[in-house]
């Protein structure tokens, strides 16, 4: 359980301070304390474009920190977004478990949902079937999950290699050497397309299941970097089979 936590910790609170940096707003030093103050969440729903929470900025009683953390769970139902079992006690309080759920619902649930457009059961296949489709032609890459499917890194190179194959190697690749293959695709992705390095390679590579919940966040920011470009892949794909045929009929004329 200590394993997941510390991964979704470190993947979540890059994904927070990406969303706060671009926005030019304060970056979160201390993950759980700040959650616990409500604060961390209200800056966070402000960089993401959503209205101001009322809120107390220096909540030094625990009635403030009560005060703004229901502010943020009440406009988080106000979203229709159901919350299970998480009551602003459990965040006062400092539930590392049910920090991590919150986040996790405001990470699926209002990013994540209004880039696919439906509901949050249906995200993870949506997002699966994506990265299903992306990775099709690569023969040493099976998408089935979130977890096992990522470990070896060839996956996250094939949906770079797909858009980008000016950045990747691909014919290079093996599944001998995990941490160097995960290390390439998050180095291009950071260096070359822009997208928060979120993942650790050693967390990846040396877990049993890596964390899910971790995966997605990641696969997601490479999703709405390529998604509108997935058209112009298909079309090109089909002018090539149309130009092969084209090929093969005219060559059967002569």
């Amino acid at each position: 359980e200590e394993q997941w936590k510390r991964v979704q910790e470190k993947t979540f609170a890059k994904w927070i301070n990406t969303k706060l940096r671009k926005a030019g707003m304060e970056e979160v030093a201390h993950f759980y304390e700040e959650a616990q103050t409500g604060l961390m969440f209200v800056r966070l729903f402000k960089a993401l474009g959503k209205p101001e929470i009322t809120h107390n900025a220096n909540p030094r009683s625990r009635i403030a920190r009560m005060e703004n953390v229901t502010y943020v769970l009440e406009y988080i139902k106000g979203q229709n977004v159901r919350l299970v079992n998480i009551g602003s006690p459990d965040i006062v309080d400092g539930d590392q478990k049910l920090i991590l759920g919150l986040v996790w619902t405001i990470i699926s649930r209002m990013s994540m949902s209004e880039a696919f457009d439906s509901s949050c059961y249906s995200i993870r296949d949506d997002l699966l079937a994506w990265a299903q489709r992306v990775t099709e032609p690569y023969g040493n890459v099976c998408v089935r999950n979130f977890t096992t499917s990522w470990k070896d890194g060839l996956a996250f190179n094939a949906v770079i290699h797909r858009f980008r194959p000016e950045y990747i190697n691909y014919s290079e690749l093996t599944d001998a050497d995990p941490i160097q293959n995960l290390e390439q695709a998050f180095t291009v992705a950071e260096g070359k397309l822009d997208i928060p390095r979120l993942l650790d390679a050693e967390d990846l590579a040396e877990s049993v299941i890596p964390d899910e919940k971790s995966v997605m966040t990641y696969v997601f920011e490479l999703y709405k970097k390529f998604k509108t470009e997935e058209s112009k892949i298909a079309s090109k794909s089909t002018l090539n089979v149309f130009m092969h045929g084209l090929d093969w009929s005219v060559g059967a004329r002569k």
